[in-house]
């Protein structure tokens, strides 16, 4: 992930890709559409096997359709207080990668509007840090 999104970085900074903002053309940019794409899918796949598929961190529609379930579950369903537990659990998490992904979008908006393609030294320092942190904690 984060050697995608310095390839991302490097190749916006010495205009490989378009001028940043402005509207996509899809042979120009297809290189960096597929970095992006590929950083997602790999952060996605690392996130949902470490977590036992439990958790998806790039897409909010399956997440938004388990939080609506898992509130009916919750508070609907005839369930052991353990299960019940479980689930509210399950639901903060939920919630919580939500509220996640929302606030990292407005933080990423600013971000990427003051720093253009410098933007993504961000997210890669944020991979970094976590891949050493996941090393560290083994």
């Amino acid at each position: 992930v984060a050697l995608l999104l310095f390839f991302v970085a490097m190749g916006g900074i010495y205009n490989l890709f378009g001028v940043f903002g402005h509207e996509a053309k899809i042979q120009s940019d297809f290189i960096l559409m597929a970095c992006l794409c590929g950083a997602c899918g790999l952060q996605n796949g690392a996130i949902t096997s470490a977590s036992g598929a439990t958790i998806r961190t790039t897409h909010l529609t399956g997440l938004t359709t388990d939080l609506g379930l898992g509130l009916i579950r919750a508070e609907v369903h005839h369930l052991s207080p353990e299960k019940r537990v479980q689930e509210r659990k399950g639901n903060l998490l939920r919630l919580g990668t939500i509220l996640s992904f929302t606030l990292g979008s407005v933080v990423a908006a600013f971000i990427y509007v003051r720093y253009k393609y410098y933007g993504f030294f961000f997210p890669m320092v944020l991979a970094l840090y976590s891949a050493w942190v996941a090393r560290k904690s083994d």
